[in-house]
């Protein structure tokens, strides 16, 4: 593939609403979700400090 077919990437911003796309209840009182972007749009994350093997977030 070359520079000129490559398809150009895009990035997620907060401007753009995400879908839910999925809820699981792992235990009671305790939920994971998982969201996308509706356009398609990558998600960008800042580097995971050494040893720290997953990402959470609590609302």
């Amino acid at each position: 593939m070359t520079a000129a077919t490559r398809p150009a990437l895009s990035f997620w911003s907060d401007t753009e609403e995400l879908e839910s796309v999925s809820c699981l209840e792992e235990v009671p009182n305790v939920m994971t979700f998982a969201f996308r972007s509706p356009s398609g749009a990558l998600f960008t994350y800042e580097p995971v400090p050494q040893g720290i093997g997953h990402r959470t977030s609590a609302i």
